[in-house]
């Protein structure tokens, strides 16, 4: 390839989700990779490609001249984007909300559910002009909520779609054994705590959280058999959490009907 006069070899050719599967080597097909950052997005690679992916993604993200692999995707647009929107609409700032959101999360009252179309509702609805909102479960005034409980309904809400993804997925896949989470949200903890909560399904955070550089990199170096294998930072193990579960049924009903698989 030739830029500005230099003649640079073009040996991958990739999208940055596609290459963050491949952060810890070859993925392994009971695992689904979740990359929290902008969006959330879900991967579970399929052999030789679903014959139906229902409402969700279907795609190759790596071939070469001797093997492809291809995956099952499920997307959500409003992830870290939401928290960021909702941040600055509450004149929250950047520093205040990375040192606070897990403690928010954790002392959250459970008033609101934030119905998240963020950058438009993605898998399995595919609406692009869904609105966003918050909603108040006892049916009070959502302006005198604080701005601490609306970040932590944002970030429920971002567990919400995940989790209405997985389900979608599992439809088409069958039940995986575990979540493997990177990205910068992943370092929330009771993010993660919710998430194997409302999944059901074990949790785990990369001790790594930048998943497309190194997943790169894996793919440069031809997906070696050597390639390191995830460390794991914290594993978070499902818990009884019946109002979480009450929330979560409650989003559901008020979000748009899922259109038929």
């Amino acid at each position: 390839m030739q830029l500005a006069g230099l003649s640079l070899p073009l040996d991958i050719v990739t999208g940055d989700q596609s290459a963050a599967l491949f952060a810890f080597g070859e993925p392994d097909p009971a695992t689904v990779y979740t990359n929290m950052g902008t969006g959330a997005f879900v991967q579970r690679t399929v052999d030789g490609g679903p014959a139906d992916s229902g409402r969700l993604l279907a795609s190759v993200v790596y071939q070469d001249e001797y093997s492809s692999t291809s995956v099952i995707e499920g997307t959500v647009n409003g992830a870290g984007s939401a928290v960021n929107a909702v941040a600055a609409e509450l004149a929250i700032d950047v520093a205040e909300l990375k040192a606070s959101s897990a403690a928010w999360l954790d002392n959250f009252s459970g008033q609101l559910v934030f119905l998240n179309a963020v950058s438009g509702l993605g898998s399995p609805w595919w609406l692009a002009d869904a609105p966003s909102r918050f909603v108040h479960l006892n049916d009070g005034d959502v302006s005198t909520v604080s701005a601490a409980d609306k970040i932590a309904a944002v970030l429920e809400s971002i567990v919400f779609l995940i989790a209405t993804n997985l389900t979608a997925m599992n439809t088409v896949q069958g039940t995986p054994t575990r979540l493997l989470v990177t990205g910068g949200l992943g370092a929330i903890d009771p993010l993660l705590q919710c998430l194997a909560n409302v999944s059901g399904m074990p949790v785990e955070r990369a001790q790594s959280s930048e998943a497309t550089a190194r997943g790169l990199a894996c793919l440069l170096a031809g997906v070696p058999d050597n390639w390191p294998a995830a460390r794991i930072a914290r594993a978070f193990r499902p818990r009884s959490d019946a109002e979480l579960l009450a929330r979560f049924r409650r989003w559901q009903a008020l979000m748009p009907p899922l259109p038929p698989a």
